[in-house]
């Protein structure tokens, strides 16, 4: 193949946002079909808002909810299936302030999913839709749900005590611990051990250029691999001394 051909063949090939979108609506209608066949028997018929107003372990969330009149009319329409990570009671103790509306907004959005999900169909999933865009992200705030041997973990550190309440509208899953927005790359990269990372961290404050990418607030996405310590020992001497120089 000729080099034209090639890069015809790898724009062809790779992924677009509308693609990636099409894919999603897709997906999402996939899951709303499943709904009829896990069993009308064990399907409470009422909606997703007058289930959880019901339920004693989760009195806080429906707090929040009623805080976000957007957000109390989605759990009531019987018209638009949600799938929702709710956290119990004593995991909404971690909220120690009041949030301001939009803030609950924010954090009520990262807790829903925009499609009917159960939990055996999500297992199959890399990730998970939620309701929440961030300014600078590409696309939707995304989920993990992975098994594990203390039961089924959300974003690798909740872990669902309490799974597929069918209700009219959707589906609830109760978790042992809120889903906190992910940081920015920048804030990932100042927490990582400076023991594995520091060489990283200071060629990332040495480099103005990869600052100003790193912060520039107009970017949306983006994947950085992250090199350990070990890694860099690995490169000559005199690569280590030219990456690091002052020149």
């Amino acid at each position: 193949m000729t080099a034209p051909g090639i890069e015809h063949w790898v724009t062809a090939a790779a992924p677009t946002e509308s693609s990636l979108e099409h894919l999603q609506h897709q997906y999402a209608g996939y899951c709303h079909a499943l709904m009829p066949h896990l069993g009308d028997a064990k399907k409470i018929p009422v909606t997703l808002y007058e289930f959880l107003s019901a339920k004693p372990n989760t009195s806080k969330f429906i707090r929040l909810v009623n805080q976000v009149p957007q957000i109390k009319h989605l759990l009531q329409n019987q018209d638009y299936s949600s799938t929702v990570w709710v956290p119990s009671n004593t995991a909404l103790e971690q909220l120690s302030n009041e949030l301001s509306e939009e803030d609950a907004l924010a954090f009520l959005q990262t807790h829903i999913s925009p499609y009917f999900g159960p939990l055996y169909f999500l297992l199959t999933a890399p990730t998970v839709d939620t309701l929440f865009h961030p300014d600078r992200l590409n696309g939707s705030q995304r989920i993990t749900v992975r098994p594990s041997l203390n039961g089924l973990r959300v974003n690798s550190h909740a872990t669902v005590i309490e799974q597929d309440h069918l209700v009219g509208n959707g589906l609830v899953h109760v978790i042992d611990q809120i889903l906190p927005s992910r940081p920015t790359i920048g804030a990932f990269l100042a927490a990582l051990p400076s023991s594995e990372f520091d060489l990283f961290q200071s060629a990332v404050k040495q480099s103005e250029a990869i600052q100003n990418i790193l912060m520039e607030e107009s970017r949306r996405g983006g994947t950085i691999f992250i090199p350990t310590n070990e890694a860099f020992c690995r490169l000559p001497e005199d690569v280590r001394t030219f990456l690091f120089s002052d020149e």
